[in-house]
């Protein structure tokens, strides 16, 4: 029973994995540009005749957002960018069912089963938003938390130095999750409290791991403080919203909430039926409080945490709905350590997981649909030359459709003028002083009816934008930006393609005029 349970377990993995492997690309909205970045990134270090010198520099600071970036770069290295980009998501998805059910079988060895609750999870809406190094963060952690318990009674200074870098592993992906990690091992060593353990024990529990969380800490202090003024203010999500997406499960809609939320209805069912059940058999065997237990503190914790911290703080976004992933993250492991009758389990992780099996379905579907968008943008970059500077337009509806140009500069060695990461304080590449496009050319990278003024950016830059790419364009447009731009193109810019599709329009700069 136990082989065949674990056969089933690597099956569900690889159905997990098919909407990335039998795509060539699986779009996100960020992932683009993650994978051109990291593109940049070996430019910067390998390429010295690459135009991206001219442009960008690489973060002297150490930020709390990396792993994704530098895992692509060299995965770059001798891997073509749609197979980096496959690689880093299934070490995301095979990393997250493994080291969560490395977790529970750490801490209750005979419910591997509660495992399997994992998987509705893993398409996630901060997976699919193209949240990577958060994502990859997540399995960090889980790993983490298995092996400060399996080697808590017998610390040592090599344990000390694996977790120290575990920790680190942990800063350089994403902050929140560490500051995560901090707390969960923190509660368990409280927990401490309550058993066997002398106080002495406990002493040297509690200075161990601030030993070695030190050194991230210190770089967590340093991210925290110096970008502190990024925001001028903090945004709350009214409280309203907040209890709906708790009641709709909302970590796990992704791009269409009215189609999705029948999906989570299965699994709400379950997890109210188990929660009523766990507690029926705490009351009837008259098991108040356990061990295990540190983990439902910890949803509580996390609950009001998610309705006292702003969605936006200091220099990131989408704050509420990671939490509230952690939350049912931490639920589902509960959850899955509890003592119960193993068939009650089985039925109650199966309304959960088969049903979910129509999702994954789901996320095929699009990812299909995304993926032949992606194959029609970076069919332009047979058109364009290597090292030359393109200025993508983006006038399409889709919010998905926001960075897709960006693979094309991760494709081929483009610079692409559209790269928000560049601009941001906490990513692994920064635009030069004086080469950042956003304002000097205009609106193209905010606005579907972009208004831009290409000779400005020349004349501050000194840099020729060679190709102009126009992604969605109607021809029916009448606004007077698009009639500007429609001018300016036929007097400087010549078209050289049009895909198939019709959706890709390139302009190349008359030769004459460079």
């Amino acid at each position: 029973m136990k082989r065949t349970e674990q056969i089933l377990f690597f099956v569900f993995v690889i159905l997990y994995l098919l909407p990335v492997l039998l795509h060539a690309f699986y779009p996100t909205l960020d992932g683009p540009s993650h994978l051109y970045n990291s593109g940049i990134i070996d430019q910067l270090l390998f390429y010295p005749s690459s135009a991206a010198h001219d442009f960008f520099m690489m973060n002297p600071s150490p930020e709390a957002n990396w792993s994704g970036h530098f895992l692509l770069a060299l995965f770059n290295l001798f891997l073509p960018a749609f197979l980096s980009e496959k690689l880093l998501l299934v070490i995301y998805i095979v990393g997250i069912t493994y080291s969560f059910r490395y977790l529970i079988r750490t801490m209750s060895p005979a419910n591997n089963i509660g495992s399997w609750l994992i998987f509705p999870f893993i398409y996630s809406f901060p997976f699919c938003i193209g949240f990577w190094n958060f994502c990859l963060a997540i399995p960090i952690l889980f790993l983490t938390t298995a092996y400060f318990i399996r080697n808590e009674n017998r610390l040592n200074i090599r344990h000390g130095l694996i977790l120290a870098l575990l920790f680190l592993l942990l800063y350089f992906s994403h902050l929140m999750v560490l500051l995560l990690a901090f707390l969960f091992l923190g509660m368990m060593i409280a927990s401490n409290l309550f058993s066997s353990v002398t106080r002495t024990g406990l002493i040297r529990k509690i200075i161990f791991l601030i030993a070695a969380g030190f050194p991230a800490f210190i770089l967590s202090v340093y991210f925290m403080v110096k970008n502190s003024g990024t925001h001028d203010r903090s945004v709350f999500l009214e409280t309203s919203q907040l209890v709906n997406w708790i009641l709709n499960i909302n970590p796990i809609i992704t791009i269409n909430h009215e189609v999705e939320q029948a999906f989570t209805i299965p699994i709400r069912i379950a997890f109210v039926a188990m929660f009523m059940y766990i507690i029926y058999c705490r009351m009837k065997n008259k098991i108040f409080l356990k061990k295990g237990d540190v983990w439902f503190l910890a949803c509580i914790f996390l609950t009001i945490l998610y309705f006292v911290t702003p969605d936006e703080l200091s220099s990131g976004g989408f704050v509420s709905i990671r939490i509230l992933l952690f939350f049912f993250l931490t639920l589902i492991l509960w959850f899955a350590i509890q003592p119960a009758n193993k068939m009650v389990v089985i039925i109650f992780v199966g309304i959960c997981v088969l049903p979910n099996l129509l999702f994954l379905r789901y996320h095929y579907q699009q990812a299909s649909v995304l993926c032949e968008e992606v194959l029609e943008i970076t069919s332009a970059a047979d058109h364009i030359e290597k090292n030359s500077v393109v200025l993508p337009l983006n006038y399409s509806d889709n919010w998905l459709h926001s960075n897709l140009s960006d693979y094309i500069g991760a494709t081929k060695q483009i610079l692409m003028l559209d790269n928000y990461e560049a601009a941001k304080p906490h990513f692994p590449t920064c635009w030069k002083p004086g080469m950042i496009p956003y304002g000097v050319i205009g609106d193209f990278a905010t606005s579907n009816h972009p208004c831009i003024d290409v000779p400005a950016y020349e004349k501050v830059t000194g840099k020729t934008i060679d190709y102009i790419l126009k992604w969605y364009y109607r021809g029916d447009m009448k606004d007077s930006c698009s009639l500007d731009l429609n001018k300016f193109l036929d007097r400087e810019y010549v078209s050289v393609y049009c895909s198939s599709g019709g959706k890709v329009l390139l302009f190349k700069k008359r030769q004459e005029l460079h």
